[in-house]
């Protein structure tokens, strides 16, 4: 039976190994292009592995969990394949092992609250992790030399011989010697960071975080009048309001449809983000004396009946993923993939309403002096590093601070 559940355990391990490995993987993948390509386990907001990796419990001291997971099982399965290949009983290094499933449980516990409840969100990647670490600890726990009441007092005898004081236990700790598999397994850790995240997320050119927050506080606050029916994301009566002028043949304005809003999910509850159209097309834009994006007018009439019928955000990231080649054909495709009715679709995009919803959105923006996109505003104030993930946690962080006073 213990060798069964050396191997069982073991089993987890190694496959918990190669689910860090994906895990860091997706990390990267998400702070290079955001949620530009959906993994394959976003399936929606309540099963999405985005989501995970993007939020600011992703990663620990600036090492993703994904990281911190190949260290830790990468550890554990070293230290187990010693164990079954050793002659004797090795109850020593089983009590290594343990103690260190004992900070991975520990931490894996609060994974899974952290994700379940604070996120409130499954990831087919992460969650399995954490449940993982949970397990692991459960069957070494069964494997300790003693019955499961007694591990206080094994820990504390442990302990008493690790530093030299005589103890009850039958065996003598190794406990430096066994530091070796976690050295080992931190090297594996820092080749695999070094590999996969060579390449860093798009980031202001200035990464000095405090410097940046300091410029967003020494500006002046503009008024900004919220339109009800500009599109919102979040909780609408939250006190952080976050309002972002864009249009959907911007380049820049794409890496901000999917590399702003993955980073606000940790505070969903607590900002609430808005998008207003400032199309850089002369169709109806009449300060551009040409056609600099000549489909962005209709992209955006086009998105304003998308949410007349609910689909406002679906159908923005499905225009910003087409940016590239887009036609009105382009849009038109999009509107049919979603089942509208294509002859009621452009009525809507046709209509006087939808017009003046444009013009509207034009107008807020002359009001504040933009000129061009995409231009964000955290309470009134410009996020010009809007790029710097950690700006933009540091900025929001302050402003609920600032909004609870």
């Amino acid at each position: 039976m213990r060798k069964i559940l050396l191997c069982l355990a073991l089993f987890l391990a190694l496959a918990a190994v190669f689910l860090s490995a994906v895990s860091m993987k997706q990390h990267y993948r998400v702070q290079r292009e955001g949620f530009e390509k959906p993994a394959f386990c976003a399936i929606s907001e309540r099963i999405n592995c985005d989501i995970v990796s993007a939020s600011q419990s992703s990663q620990l001291f600036g090492i993703p969990n994904g990281g911190w997971g190949i260290i830790f099982y990468s550890s554990i399965a070293m230290l187990l394949i010693f164990i079954l290949a050793s002659v004797r009983k090795r109850d020593n290094t089983l009590a290594f092992t343990w103690i260190l499933s004992v900070v991975g449980f520990l931490y894996g516990a609060w994974m899974i609250y952290v994700t379940a409840f604070a996120l409130r969100v499954f990831c087919f990647i992460n969650t399995p992790l954490y449940l993982t670490a949970v397990i692991l600890f459960v069957i070494l726990s069964l494997l300790l030399p003693c019955r499961i009441g007694g591990i206080p007092h094994f820990v504390f005898n442990y302990f008493l011989s690790v530093v030299g004081r005589k103890s009850d236990i039958s065996f003598k700790p190794k406990f430096f010697s066994h530091l070796f598999f976690m050295a080992l397994a931190v090297i594996i850790g820092l080749i695999a960071i070094r590999v996969w995240g060579s390449v860093s997320h798009g980031k202001s050119a200035d990464s000095d975080v405090d410097q940046q927050a300091k410029y967003f506080s020494m500006q002046g606050k503009s008024s900004i009048d919220i339109d009800p029916n500009w599109p919102v994301w979040g909780n609408p009566d939250a006190d952080v309001t976050i309002v972002e002028f864009s249009e959907y043949q911007c380049p820049f304005c794409k890496i901000a449809a999917f590399g702003v809003k993955p980073y606000l999910y940790d505070f969903k509850d607590k900002v609430r983000y808005y998008f207003v159209n400032f199309p850089l097309d002369n169709a109806c834009n009449e300060e551009m004396t040409r056609p600099m994006h000549p489909v962005a007018c209709y992209a955006a009439k086009a998105a304003i009946c998308s949410q007349t019928r609910g689909d406002f955000w679906k159908f923005h990231d499905e225009l910003f993923r087409a940016q590239k080649g887009m036609t009105r054909k382009t849009v038109d495709s999009i509107a049919e993939s979603f089942g509208y009715d294509m002859q009621d679709f452009a009525s809507c995009i046709a209509s006087p309403e939808t017009e003046s919803r444009v013009k509207d959105d034009l107008a807020a923006a002359r009001k504040l002096g933009i000129t061009g996109t995409p231009t964000i505003y955290i309470n009134g104030k410009k996020a010009r590093y809007w790029r710097n993930p950690e700006f933009l946690r540091m900025i929001i962080k302050s402003e609920i601070r600032r909004g609870h006073r």
